[in-house]
């Protein structure tokens, strides 16, 4: 009687058994090298953005920068920055990280609004940091409340050239609440989303605060250095 093996609930020979293994084994190794190779690839491009934002800064900054880098009592911060770093493929987020380490003097974070924006974008994709970006700037609808309310509708939604479909549209919302870069609206207990009863109509609502329109004013200037970098590299090359 030949003897077997049961794997992943099928009886095999210990020959195929082997093999399977060899073969999962593989894989696994091939994995763990593609993941090692877009962390150091995502960490080489932040390290080669700050060392480009750095260059415009005073000797004197540059310093300062330098001695918070090698303090102890920031290893905490900087695993932190490292997480999101590598958990974003977002060319955009990165060049913000890089911004919000030097402390752009354009914008003002306290180190509270440094950690929430942080966590926010860890694991943005550019698609994503854009939509955030179209949709801080549009106009918001005229009614009292804690912060101020968005609406985007099926009446609107075409002209507002967002670049996402509708479904998208949904659950990148909800993605973005559950992220904190967009707040429920206060007159919903079940989030931002509103369905109208005529077939067809449909509608999403959402807050901005102050905090998170700041937020998108600071990856809209990411977005601009990062185009610009890629201009000039192009450029280069040619």
């Amino acid at each position: 009687m030949k003897e077997t093996f049961m794997v992943a609930g099928a009886e095999l020979e210990p020959s195929t058994a082997k093999s399977i293994i060899s073969t999962s084994k593989s894989v696994l190794n091939t994995l763990k090298k593609a993941h090692n190779l877009y962390v150091k690839y995502r960490v080489t491009q932040f390290l080669s953005t700050l060392e480009d934002e750095i260059e415009n800064l005073s000797i004197e900054r540059q310093k300062e920068i330098n001695e918070f880098l090698n303090n102890k009592k920031s290893q905490k911060v900087l695993a932190d920055y490292a997480a999101a770093i590598t958990s974003t493929s977002s060319d955009i987020a990165i060049r913000a990280l890089a911004l919000l380490l030097i402390d752009d003097r354009q914008f003002s974070f306290t180190e509270n609004e440094k950690a929430r924006f942080i966590s926010c974008i860890r694991g943005m994709d550019d698609l994503k940091v854009n939509l955030f970006i179209k949709l801080s700037e549009l106009k918001c609808i005229d009614l009292e409340t804690v912060f101020p309310i968005y609406l985007i509708n099926n009446i609107n939604h075409p002209e507002l050239e967002l670049g996402v479909d509708i479904d998208e549209l949904f659950a990148y919302a909800e993605d973005f609440i559950n992220r904190g870069l967009l707040l429920r609206d206060p007159r919903s207990e079940t989030g931002s989303s509103f369905y109208s009863p005529a077939a067809g109509d449909w509608s999403i609502c959402f807050g901005i605060s102050a905090t998170l329109k700041k937020y998108a004013s600071f990856l809209r200037k990411a977005k601009y250095l990062t185009q610009n970098k890629q201009c000039q590299t192009l450029q280069k090359r040619r």
